[in-house]
């Protein structure tokens, strides 16, 4: 499965709009089926929104590092986990222990 992403520029969002989003989010996880209402130009759509429970904010750490007695296990902003592979390892090496890239 591949992974899909979305982003919003800083600039077009605002802190309260940011919070709002949170609580959206956290609600979404709890609950068992998710639908949105929208309202376009006065007239409201119903839409299923299960998706709203798998979003990560990826302000935060993407992936952690783990050192294990057999290799060092990455695991992902989603929760699963892996070990490096040898060229990973290297490369988290030549970062400096880091795993973002930033330019």
């Amino acid at each position: 499965m591949s992974e899909i992403n979305f982003g919003i520029d800083d600039r077009c969002i605002n802190e309260i709009q940011v919070a709002s989003m949170h609580k959206l989010i956290r609600r979404a996880k709890q609950a068992h089926f998710t639908d949105v209402r929208l309202r376009i130009n006065g007239e409201y759509e119903f839409h299923e929104a299960d998706w709203l429970k798998h979003f990560v904010e990826l302000s935060l750490p993407r992936v952690r590092v783990h050192p294990k007695s057999d290799g060092l296990l990455i695991i992902a902003a989603s929760g699963k986990g892996r070990y490096m592979t040898w060229r990973e390892r290297i490369a988290y090496w030549l970062l400096g222990n880091k795993t973002e890239m930033f330019p």
